[in-house]
């Protein structure tokens, strides 16, 4: 018996943690705009996502068509961007959209860095340099 009183009051305090959540998740300050900002900030971050896969390309060509997989996935990583693909329109007000969007981005980052250390490698190697 005690054990269910237990179980009900924690799944009262559940519901009404997340009704309250759920409305009061995207109230905005007057004069703000949270889905917006996080509309941009995301884009943003594609942008950024998009100059990087440019340069991944770039280096590509570089190392005489060498790194393929790191420039597809790359691509492919591009394409699947949080920035357009996830919606800021839920119940946080878009800021999924953003932390994804920092995610791809970095790991898009680290991608392009890969592709430019292994890049400054090759360049040694064929130059002779010790």
């Amino acid at each position: 018996m005690r054990f269910e009183n237990i179980k009900k009051s924690v799944g009262s305090a559940c519901v009404v943690v997340l009704l309250a959540s759920s409305v009061l998740g995207c109230t905005a300050i007057a004069g703000g705009d949270p889905i917006g900002n996080s509309n941009r900030t995301a884009w943003t971050f594609g942008f950024i996502s998009g100059l990087l896969v440019l340069t991944t390309i770039g280096l590509y060509f570089l190392r005489n068509r060498k790194g393929r997989l790191v420039t597809v996935l790359s691509s492919v990583l591009l394409l699947i961007h949080p920035a357009w693909t996830v919606s800021a329109w839920g119940g946080d007000c878009g800021n999924a959209k953003v932390n994804y969007s920092e995610w791809f981005t970095g790991f898009l980052a680290l991608l392009t860095i890969y592709q430019g250390i292994r890049w400054m490698v090759t360049r040694h190697a064929t130059r002779g340099y010790r």
